[in-house]
């Protein structure tokens, strides 16, 4: 039926009403995504995008090349990864009488919240320099979500590129022991991710949305508390039998380090499970230095230092105090090292001697400060002088 004058009017109105509708939706969407920022469950380093990329090895490693600025504690802090995905300026060849010391480690040793030239590595550098009359240089390989499971691999990445001298891997006793067991990971819409949020994201469309976008997330979050039947299906993201059987026995957050501190635990249980993975690692980064000397560095958690702090979070556990000792965890890894024949520092006693020790770490994310990294790196210059 040919169409009158009068109908494709109406026909054009009603087209250009649907245009402004979605136009506005789109406005709309975008405004709510500029004010709201980003996914709210994404904050420090996820600023940092794109600061991995996916390896068939470990899941996820960090990307070569890399620059940009993130927001912590009120400051901008400038992040740049080297040609070889370590947190500084590229190497050239070593130099006549050049001392390189490699550094492995996570958050703390990558210095989160920190200025490249604030962290630990880096101040060790300097003032390993002064002390030791030659010129040293420290390589930061370490990164955010990075345990003893990924220092191996990094170590072949990059023993050629830095030939170094002496390797430093810095264990964080706060959850270094759990992230040994960390499944399935994966680099997506460019961020490292890992266990159930993994595989939710890799099977749900919604999820991936949720991970790009704040209003999404925000959205999800809404149905979950008022619409479930509409929410996202996260049992996709539950974990296999294999991983249940794995963790059995092990506390629901991976950040509960008073639980290595029993001092009542059997030779087969969830403990021994942990010190048995972390053996497999650390023996794993001896292996890989290939004859490079290899010291294990022992960082302790705020809690070990600050006075009070750690009765506080054996209260908040509900664990006995005579059951759970401060130390048994730092002690178990001297343990370990002493068993590999790996030489092991301890810097829980360092720390804990200093006047102020609140001043040691950054009150927003607990990491170290600048003055904690200060105090950490000239202990190492006398100790590996």
């Amino acid at each position: 039926m040919t169409q009158t004058p009068r109908c494709r009017r109406l026909l054009l109105r009603l087209l250009l009403v649907a245009l402004a509708m979605c136009m506005a939706l789109l406005a709309a969407l975008v405004g709510a995504e500029l004010w709201i920022g980003g996914p709210q469950h994404l904050e420090g380093p996820a600023q940092l995008r794109f600061l991995y990329e996916a390896d068939s090895e470990t899941g996820f490693r960090t990307a070569s090349d890399y620059q940009r600025v993130m927001l912590d504690g009120g400051r901008s802090i400038d992040v740049r990864l080297n040609h070889v995905g370590m947190r500084g300026p590229n190497y050239d060849d070593k130099r006549l009488g050049e001392r390189r010391v490699l550094f492995l480690g996570d958050s703390m040793t990558f210095g989160l919240g920190l200025q490249e030239d604030e962290t630990y590595p880096a101040q060790f550098a300097r003032q390993a320099s002064v002390a030791w009359t030659a010129e040293v240089s420290a390589g930061n390989a370490a990164a955010p979500s990075f345990g003893p499971r990924d220092f191996a691999p990094f170590v072949r990445r990059v023993r050629a590129a830095f030939a170094p001298d002496l390797i430093v891997a810095s264990v964080y006793i706060g959850n270094d022991f759990f992230d040994n067991f960390a499944y399935d990971r994966a680099v997506i819409d460019g961020y490292a991710i890992d266990g159930w949020a993994a595989r939710l994201a890799r099977s749900s469309w919604r999820a991936r949305l949720c991970l790009r976008y704040g209003v999404a997330w925000k959205i999800e979050t809404w149905l979950l508390s008022h619409a479930p039947s509409l929410s996202l299906d996260t049992t996709r993201g539950h974990k296999s039998g294999a991983e249940l059987a794995e963790i059995e026995g092990f506390p629901p957050s991976p950040h509960d380090f008073t639980f290595l501190d029993d001092t009542a635990s059997n030779e087969d249980g969830p403990i021994a499970r942990l010190v048995a993975r972390m053996t497999q690692c650390l023996a794993e980064v001896h292996k890989a230095a290939d004859g490079v000397p290899v010291v294990v560095l022992v960082l302790p958690t705020y809690a070990h230092v600050i006075p009070g702090r750690y009765a506080t979070e054996l209260a908040a556990a509900g664990r006995d105090t005579e059951r759970f000792r401060a130390g048994t965890a730092q002690a178990r890894l001297t343990a370990i090292c002493q068993g590999l024949g790996l030489r092991c520092i301890d810097v829980t006693p360092v720390l804990a001697a200093q006047k102020e020790p609140e001043s040691l770490f950054l009150p927003h994310n607990l990491h170290l400060a600048a003055r904690g990294c200060e105090v950490i790196a000239a202990h190492l210059v006398t100790a590996l002088h």
